[in-house]
């Protein structure tokens, strides 16, 4: 990791159009899919899902206060970026919360990727299908 001016650590950096430039990844081998997506992308994606609906139990099965903990420990685009794409690979997890029951929110998931063109190649995007 990069150390920026006050000693916080930088997973990325970013060129004038927002493209990561520059990532360690972890311990592991693969490369997580949003390494190379752009902080706009991200945002775009989350937003058209979250159109159709919020993640099911995002207060609950996945806890959205540890994203708001990492966007003030280290507030960069970096950051933000890997807490959409989190958020975004939930919502491909559990599917849309439609009526409190997850079955049904899986139910809606499949069929969303099954109709809705702009899903599908969200969850391309974020190696999700």
């Amino acid at each position: 990791m990069k150390q920026s001016k006050l000693g916080d650590e930088v997973d990325a950096y970013f060129d004038e159009k927002n493209t990561v430039k520059s990532r360690e990844v972890s311990e592991s081998t693969e490369t997580p899919c949003y390494v190379n997506m752009t902080y706009k992308q991200a945002f775009e994606d989350h937003a058209y899902l979250w159109s159709i609906g919020s993640a099911y139990d995002m207060s609950g099965g996945y806890v959205d206060q540890e994203d708001l903990d990492k966007l003030l420990a280290h507030p960069t685009k970096a950051t933000a970026r890997k807490c959409l794409c989190d958020q975004i690979d939930y919502w491909f997890d559990v599917g849309p919360d439609v009526d409190s029951c997850l079955s049904n929110s899986q139910a809606r998931r499949d069929e969303l990727l099954e109709t809705d063109k702009k899903v599908r190649l969200i969850a391309e995007r974020h190696c999700c299908a």
